[in-house]
């Protein structure tokens, strides 16, 4: 999938998000305010929030920056488009800010679960049960400098399940974008390794296709309004 960069006009975010690909881009992300570090937005003060180019706080810092009435413009225009709108390097007050706003469901695209890492791409139980709340969905990544390995991964999973249930859990492998894998995973993408501990669970094949694909489909037909087959 490509990636585009827009400015700080919403004239400009439209045309963007109308000529970004084709059929039309369908995901955008409410990215650092640095710019760099992350995503490679286009520098803006922090929480001045383009959802698919710049400026929120940083999920780690510790301030109270919350989305301006330009990001606000940019959920609107995002929703009025049928675009997904991903909170996965936001911080707590703009998650909740867009949480409100959104009209549509929301995805937090990979992470941790503050529950067993304090990383800050690391959801809390807060942001689960509200992620769950609007029937988004929270992508556990097999992060090898965080989560061990499979299993472990899979004690995110279920960690998820149990505060925000199953309906609203998915696989964030952000491939290529982190430097070590879960063990197990690897850089060869075992996703059939997650299905396989899920199944020795003794989760049901219907929640294991959930966890493995089925959810993120869900959130993707409800926003886009177009139907993926899984």
């Amino acid at each position: 999938m490509a990636q585009h960069v827009v400015g700080d006009r919403l004239d400009i975010v439209r045309i963007n998000i109308i000529t970004a690909g084709q059929p039309g881009m369908r995901a955008c992300t409410a990215i650092d305010g640095d710019g760099c570090s992350r995503a490679g937005a286009v520098q803006r003060p922090l929480s001045q929030v383009v959802t698919v180019g710049a400026g929120i706080a940083r999920r780690n810092d510790d301030v109270d920056d919350v989305l301006l009435e330009f990001g606000r413009e940019v959920v609107r225009e995002s929703n009025r488009l049928g675009i997904i709108i991903d909170m996965a390097h936001a911080n707590h007050e703009t998650m909740m800010d867009i949480l409100e706003l959104s009209e549509h469901p929301v995805i937090f695209s990979h992470g941790g679960v503050r529950e067993y890492t304090d990383h800050d791409r690391a959801v809390t139980d807060d942001e689960i049960r509200a992620i769950a709340a609007q029937g988004g969905v929270i992508g556990i990544w097999p992060h090898g400098r965080h989560i061990s390995d499979v299993a472990e991964m899979v004690d995110y999973i279920e960690h998820v399940i149990k505060v925000g249930g199953v309906d609203h859990v998915g696989i964030g492998s952000d491939l290529r974008g982190i430097s070590r894998y879960v063990a197990g995973f690897d850089e060869e993408a075992r996703f059939h390794a997650i299905g396989s501990e899920l199944l020795n669970r003794e989760y049901s094949a219907e929640d294991v296709g959930k966890v493995m694909g089925g959810n993120f489909f869900r959130v993707w037909q409800a926003v886009t309004g177009e139907y993926v087959e899984p």
